[in-house]
């Protein structure tokens, strides 16, 4: 099947962006984002379903799902906002870097304008959206502003984990 489509992004079951357009045919379809990113996807199986490691974490739950949860494994927290363009460019980027540690990494997504979800942002002296922060053992261990390449986001985990496999 061929043919043009109108996307609007999904992760964790909550709406996070629109104004996508997608070419389908071939092995998968084209995805061009706010007219400037352009990729090739596939589409996943539920076999290797990345959503079991990304989360849709408040305000209240934040302690449990992030700050203890970091001490068993590492968790890239994204700050993000549905009006902020470079809050949905960078999404589809940190699925697939997620993807790529087989579930060592897990993913909060928090937006910022749900709820108290705000008080995080102004707890952690976030400036600006997105804002992806990595945790472990309980601790912030470094953070990082706007939309980057995937292998930006490698190269991050890379100089602060101390969890990841190098």
């Amino acid at each position: 099947m061929r043919g043009t489509v109108k996307l609007a992004f999904h992760v964790a079951g909550r709406r996070v962006g629109r104004g996508a357009w997608a070419r389908t045919g071939g092995s998968g379809f084209d995805l061009s984002i706010l007219g400037g990113v352009n990729e090739t996807y596939s589409a996943m199986s539920s076999d290797n379903a990345i959503y079991q490691w990304i989360h849709t974490v408040d305000y209240e739950d934040f302690d449990v799902k992030v700050i203890a949860a970091s001490h068993e494994r590492p968790m890239l927290v994204d700050l993000w906002a549905e009006w902020c363009s470079p809050c949905i460019v960078i999404a589809p980027v940190l699925e697939r870097v997620i993807a790529g540690y087989g579930g060592s990494l897990h993913l909060a997504k928090v937006e910022v304008d749900a709820g108290h979800n705000m008080k995080l942002a102004g707890h952690y002296r976030v400036r600006g959206f997105p804002t992806i922060l990595l945790f472990e053992e309980g601790e912030e261990r470094g953070r990082f502003h706007g939309a980057h390449p995937a292998p930006f986001v490698r190269t991050f985990l890379s100089n602060h984990s101390r969890m990841l496999p190098q």
